[in-house]
């Protein structure tokens, strides 16, 4: 949470599959659902570098996820 600056791609791989995510090719992104939340989607660009837009939104959707295992 503290540090978002330089993530690589496999960074946020690591963190959505630790949450249960899945991870699902595609052209130049590459989609991320959770199997038991399906309204819980994004997609993740291809290159190794990650804007820090990405970084943030997997922030926030691991709260969201974590929010609706609580209710």
């Amino acid at each position: 949470r503290s540090s978002k600056a330089g993530w690589k791609r496999v960074d946020l791989y690591r963190l959505y599959k630790g949450f249960g995510f899945t991870i699902e090719a595609g052209g130049s992104h590459d989609v991320i659902k959770h199997p038991d939340f399906i309204a819980l989607r994004t997609t993740i660009p291809r290159h190794s570098d990650v804007a820090l837009g990405y970084v943030n939104y997997a922030v926030k959707m691991i709260d969201r996820l974590l929010s609706s295992k609580e209710e």
